[in-house]
């Protein structure tokens, strides 16, 4: 027998990578780091420290909720993260 057809993927059977739990691409995540090049580590710690630390983790878990709710509903990180950036341009503009 050739080595290639004791090699071919039916004998193997299901590989170990195909029982591998999938993992989601989180672009809200990679957009983390396009926000803090542009903010100086400078800017962003006096931004960080003019406004209420309580209030800030408060509205951060609301939207955090809201975020979730909104992904079980069938919309992507990317949606929801458009979704909350129109509201907060509308409500700051």
């Amino acid at each position: 027998m050739k080595l290639k057809s004791l090699l071919n993927e039916n004998m193997l059977g299901d590989l170990p990578s195909s029982k591998l739990m999938k993992m989601k691409w989180n672009p809200v995540a990679d957009k983390k780091n396009t926000v803090n090049e542009r903010i100086s580590p400078a800017a962003y710690k006096r931004m960080d420290g003019l406004h209420n630390v309580r209030n800030m983790k408060s509205a951060i878990n609301f939207l955090a909720d809201i975020a979730t709710e909104l992904e079980d509903e069938g919309f992507d990180a990317n949606e929801v993260y458009e979704f909350f950036m129109m509201k907060i341009k509308r409500n700051i503009t």
